[in-house]
């Protein structure tokens, strides 16, 4: 930690060729994918918050059009996913206004309506099955 060799080192840039190792990294991204939808897990995005946070420059570069499923993904297992709101003072958002921007991101994307609102309708009912808090009914019959 005091050596300032190791310092300077440590900042020298190191370029990194990546084509020859392009097709081992999109196969390991498709078996790590295929895995997580085998187990059903359910991830949870929050397209404004990854917006504003993440390299993007608006929602069409998001991960989320590519591992959702229904809208044409051909390099492998769509995987369960859900909307969030994530921390809306900070982001000034709710979970409609969440929705209301991946509706309109579909549509600007050339969906129809329809199908834009039969892909929202299928990620909440999704987030529905994957919440943490059980219907009463199911807590009632548990308790009995």
């Amino acid at each position: 930690m005091t050596s300032s060799g190791v310092y300077r080192r440590c900042r020298e840039v190191i370029w990194v060729e990546a084509a020859d190792d392009h097709d081992a990294v999109t196969e390991l991204q498709r078996l790590v994918r295929n895995r997580y939808a085998s187990t059903g897990i359910t991830i949870e995005v929050n397209p404004i918050s990854n917006l504003m946070v993440g390299d993007l420059t608006d929602l069409t570069g998001h991960p989320l059009w590519r591992l959702a499923p229904g809208l044409g993904d051909e390099f492998g297992a769509t995987l369960r996913m859900c909307v969030g709101s994530d921390d809306p003072l900070p982001f000034a958002t709710n979970l409609p206004e969440e929705y209301q921007f991946l509706y309109d991101s579909l549509l600007l994307a050339g969906q129809s309506h329809a199908a834009a609102r039969r892909w929202i309708d299928q990620i909440r009912e999704t987030g529905m099955e994957s919440r943490f808090t059980q219907p009463m009914s199911a807590v009632d019959s548990v308790r009995r």
